[in-house]
């Protein structure tokens, strides 16, 4: 009673259809192969979307037709509409996406990277600084900066260039601890004196009694008193009826440590008037008044017993000696026990090196040396052969008997090794005076002592 109807074969065409799984066997099934004419796996959205629009016209149209043809046996409106459902079954069937093709052209994308953190250096290990990125904006980073925190141990109170005139006492540099800023000083006060003298400086600190008396004073050259520092009488400057807290001879490059005894005020002295230098013009010695630049830096160490207070040398002795250039009883000398070496033992070995500006002569001495070196003169004569060498003339000091002794040393390194256990002495000696000299004047001698 009823005709057939291909509901997809209407016009003798075949509808694009996309089929898959279970839809597609059952439109086989019912109506016959649908030839899609596309490869399921590669279609694209706007392949779905065109198939839908026509899938829905092609039922639209032919259920329309069915119902004309149909409108007057009603007993079959089940038929019209199982087909109806089974119509819009396969349609959704056919336009679904499919799970082993590849992603639509349109792609949204969220990308979550694992979260970056990245730890900052700093004094507290617990601080850190993630960062974290993603694909959909610019990271946004929050980073402490590294911070190498300052000690916050000491302060300048005085960093200052000045001149000075050798050998004018009129010339005297005084700067008042008051006027630092430091009114009075109290016991363990410390400080760092830095001098950078372009001649030999005296540089004593003192109070408020020792600064009224010191225009009335004239130093004098002699062996000191055993000190704080060492155990042995140097020779030095002396400042009679003057009392001071420091006082250091003949600086040229020096960090000097300042710590305050008692309390009170204070004034540090740059003295000038022992560089007396000379020079000869037609057989007439005439002292000459000389300018010279001096920088003066002052620290002051806030907590001394948390400080390393004096910056450390790779060396034993590292030091830019005075020498004078003529004939004085005095020369240079280095007690070993003042460097931590109270006894040297047989077979340790040391280098000296000696870097000056005019020759002196250099001596290594034990104990019962040193006690008799300040009383003998050096005597310009022809020495004892050594080797293949032969006799030379050089400098005889009767009774030393020295480790080590060159004479007219200008640049060397010498190498010794110690034969007996006891206390030993580094001596730079300038007690002759060059007859052709046409001046006499202070010059430099670096020092360094290293053991090997």
């Amino acid at each position: 009673m009823f005709r057939r109807i291909n509901l997809f074969s209407i016009d003798g065409r075949v509808p694009p259809c996309v089929s898959v799984g279970r839809s597609y066997a059952l439109m086989g099934k019912l109506y016959g192969k649908c030839d899609t004419g596309y490869n399921d796996r590669t279609h694209s959205g706007s392949g779905q979307v065109f198939v839908k629009r026509e899938m829905m016209q092609i039922i639209t149209n032919n259920t329309f037709k069915l119902l004309q043809y149909n409108r007057k046996n009603m007993k079959k409106i089940h038929d019209i509409l199982f087909i109806l459902i089974i119509g819009f079954v396969l349609v959704s069937a056919c336009t679904s996406p499919n799970q082993n093709s590849t992603p639509p052209t349109t792609i949204t994308q969220s990308v979550s990277p694992p979260t970056t953190t990245q730890i900052i250096a700093t004094p507290n290990p617990q601080i850190s600084s993630t960062v974290s990125a993603t694909s959909q904006s610019t990271p946004s980073t929050s980073v402490s900066s590294t911070v190498v925190p300052q000690s916050g141990n000491s302060k300048i109170i005085l960093d200052e260039s000045f001149s000075l005139i050798a050998g004018d006492k009129k010339s005297v540099k005084i700067y008042s601890f008051k006027d630092l800023g430091l009114e009075f000083l109290k016991p363990n006060d410390t400080f760092i004196i830095s001098v950078d003298s372009g001649k030999p400086i005296n540089i004593l600190v003192t109070d408020a009694s020792g600064k009224a008396s010191f225009n009335g004073v004239t130093p004098i050259y002699e062996k000191q008193p055993p000190s704080k520092i060492t155990n042995t009488n140097l020779y030095g400057w002396s400042y009679p009826g003057i009392w001071y807290v420091l006082k250091a001879n003949e600086i040229f490059h020096k960090d000097l440590l300042l710590k305050i005894d008692r309390a009170g005020s204070y004034y540090i002295i740059f003295d000038p008037q022992n560089i007396v230098e000379q020079v000869s013009e037609l057989g007439v010695w005439q002292i000459t008044y000389k300018s010279f630049n001096i920088n003066v830096k002052i620290n002051q160490i806030l907590n001394p017993q948390y400080f390393d207070i004096l910056p450390k040398s790779p060396y034993i002795i590292e030091d830019t000696a005075a020498v004078y250039s003529a004939y004085r009883d005095a020369y240079k000398e280095y007690p070993l026990e003042d460097y931590g070496l109270n006894y040297l033992n047989p077979g340790d070995t040391f280098k000296l090196s000696i870097d000056a500006e005019k020759p002196v002569n250099v001596f290594v001495i034990n104990l019962n040396d040193e006690v008799r070196f300040n009383g003998v003169k050096p005597v310009y004569e022809v020495q004892s052969a050594k080797g293949d060498i032969g006799s030379q003339y050089g400098y005889t000091y009767a009774g030393i008997s020295p480790l080590v002794k060159e004479d007219k040393v200008v640049k060397k390194d010498i190498t010794f090794t110690v034969k007996e256990t006891g206390k030993y002495f580094i001596i730079l000696d300038q007690r002759f005076a060059d007859p052709y000299a046409k001046d006499i004047s202070f010059f430099k001698a670096n020092v360094k002592l290293s053991k090997i």
